[in-house]
């Protein structure tokens, strides 16, 4: 080698030792970073998360994530954060996925640890836009007034607008009262507009004591059978995409809603399904859908909604009147209280010698003729029969009312003397019984559900058992029975052909298809069964997350290759869109 190139070389490394050698000593002279040291408590609704969380940090910019621990046992965490290069920037501190609190970041030459006890608040939440799912647990008082706060609200001179996520939205309450588990359901996408003072802010579904002005047909009143706020926070809210609000139990009512609690409008339309594109059929910007026994409502706005029935207007004690009747629900019961010019009366009986009774006027209303049904009345109802024993009607059940100190809860409200018919159509029905609504139809109850009597040949078979004439609004509630038969199972070696005439080996309880004469020839001896095309889907090899259903018409969702039961209509929602895929019972027991 050239001597002149080892020279250079040689004087290169030289060069290169100096600065490693130069650099190391400012490295040893510079101190390691600091950090700042966050510590607290993590809890959820005020009670210490003690399932070991993970808490994290994450810049609200962009979600960068700068630090996480692991909270012990009892709630309590220590997290050392590397405030040095984010000072004054806000971070985002989370109990596992849930948003508990907003802080800036220190600098540590000044704050060396900051104590900051995290809590996440059902009932006054903040998420993020791309959540799919919020559910308010029972704890939170049905009445109160939950807060849902989204994070990415995007604001123009006119406007303020939040879009929901690519999965849609899924807002539920996880009531104690079957009847206010209401569901909320926003598309994929969908996006909420307000004026541009909105900060983002949703009202979940909750149960108002707000007076409404409900309009009545010429001799009835009208009734509030359940009245919600849903978020309605001072202003209008619209959206691009319907969005779909279940009322559990309440088919058959009228619904209506209002902005100002004198704008009362009554939701006349009907959905032609309940879907999504039940408002785009038709040029409404709200419709219903009365279920078996659930109410749907789809609509383009939030505000304020109420459940109602109409009833026959007592008889006015001086000079007439009619119109709209203002009532309030109240929070401690679904009852609603009528606010009317005239005085309020109360029929009272002698439920129990525990204090004496005090005679009181008695109202007899005017009960309207029907024929077979009879009249409804709502829940929060007081009704007497002809036993003179007074009852309370709570959940479309009778509770007896026993003692004047229970009755005094309920003193400025109507009692209403009603025929023995009506008392007995509050039974719950059981397993053999039969019922009859205004269609003059029979049913039997079957599991829980109404059966019809098809014919008097089928009808003698109940040996002239008592039949139960019961309003429309009962009737609803049994969910009508139908018998779907299981799909026609084949044996593995048989042959069947669908629509496409495509040819297919059942072999394993799966599909094999049968692509030349050569292979079929094989079978040439052998039946070709014709099956529509629901037979051949049913021996599709079913993946995680699909649907399955069999003769029960229980559902599945396959899980590890297992089927698990969907228990419940708000878990069936949370996979919307998706296919249910009827099998036979033999193909369901392989999963």
């Amino acid at each position: 080698m050239n001597i002149k190139i080892i020279k250079i070389i040689f004087a290169i490394a030289v060069i290169l030792s100096a600065i490693f050698a130069a650099w190391s000593a400012v490295r040893a002279l510079t101190p390691p970073t600091i950090p700042v040291l966050y510590y607290g408590t993590a809890s959820v609704n005020g009670v210490a998360a003690t399932s070991s969380p993970i808490i994290t940090m994450r810049r609200k910019t962009d979600s960068l994530e700068i630090a996480s621990t692991t909270a012990a046992a009892t709630g309590k965490y220590f997290m050392e954060v590397p405030c040095s290069d984010y000072v004054g920037q806000t971070f985002i501190f989370r109990i596992n996925d849930l948003i508990a609190e907003e802080a800036n970041c220190v600098d540590v030459a000044y704050v060396a640890r900051v104590n900051l006890s995290l809590n996440f608040n059902s009932a006054d939440q903040t998420v993020e836009n791309s959540v799919s799912s919020i559910t308010i647990p029972s704890s939170v008082s049905d009445s109160q007034e939950t807060e849902i706060h989204f994070t990415a609200v995007a604001t123009s001179t006119a406007t303020s607008t939040v879009t929901i996520g690519s999965d849609g939205l899924i807002l539920e309450r996880d009531s104690l009262t079957a009847a206010n588990k209401f569901i909320v359901t926003f598309a994929s996408s969908t996006v909420i507009t307000g004026d541009s003072s909105w900060d983002g802010t949703l009202i979940a579904p909750s149960i108002s004591n707000v007076s409404l002005s409900i309009p009545a047909d010429a001799g009835m009143v009208s009734q509030a059978n359940k009245i919600i706020n849903i978020g309605f926070t001072g202003q209008s809210l619209t959206f691009d995409k319907p969005v779909s609000i279940l009322f559990p139990g309440q088919a058959g009512n009228q619904i209506g809603f209002s902005r100002n609690s004198s704008d009362f409008t009554e939701i006349t339309v009907i959905c032609p399904d309940n879907s999504i594109n039940s408002l785009t059929a038709t040029t409404a910007q709200e419709c219903k859908f009365n279920g078996p026994s659930d109410l749907t409502v789809w609509t383009k706005h939030f505000t304020y909604f109420a459940v109602y029935h109409q009833a026959v207007a007592p008889a006015p004690s001086s000079s007439g009147g009619g119109g709209s009747y203002y009532y309030q629900q109240t929070q401690s019961s679904a009852t609603t209280t009528a606010t009317t010019a005239e005085p309020s009366l109360i029929a009272t009986s002698t439920p129990a010698a525990e204090e004496p009774a005090i005679e009181t006027p008695v109202i007899t209303p005017q009960i309207l003729p029907q024929v077979l049904a009879v009249k409804y009345y709502a829940n929060g109802t007081l009704i007497r029969g002809q036993d003179k024993k007074i009852y309370l009607i709570q959940d479309d059940k009778l509770i007896v009312i026993r003692t004047l100190t229970q009755l005094k809860k309920y003193k400025a409200q109507k009692i209403y003397d009603v025929p023995d018919e009506v008392i007995r159509q509050y039974i719950d029905f059981t397993d053999g019984q039969l019922i009859r609504g205004s269609d003059k139809k029979i049913y039997v109850i079957a599991q829980g559900k109404k059966k019809l009597i098809k014919n008097l040949e089928e009808l003698k078979q109940y040996n002239k058992q008592k039949i139960n004439d019961v309003s429309l609004e009962i009737l609803a509630k049994f969910p009508l029975y139908t018998v779907k038969p299981g799909l026609e199972y084949f044996a593995n070696g048989s042959l069947i052909r669908g629509h496409d005439k495509k040819i297919y080996l059942i072999q394993n309880n799966k599909l094999v298809v049968i692509r030349t004469v050569a292979q079929l020839n094989k079978y040439k001896a052998q039946k070709i069964y014709d099956v529509p095309d629901e037979v051949i889907r049913q021996y599709m090899n079913f993946f995680d997350g699909q649907l399955i259903r069999g003769s029960s018409q229980k559902i599945y969702i396959i899980k590890n290759h297992k089927k698990q039961p969907i228990l419940s209509l708000a878990e069936l929602k949370k996979y919307a869109g998706r296919p249910i895929y009827d099998v036979s019972d033999e193909i369901l027991r392989l999963y």
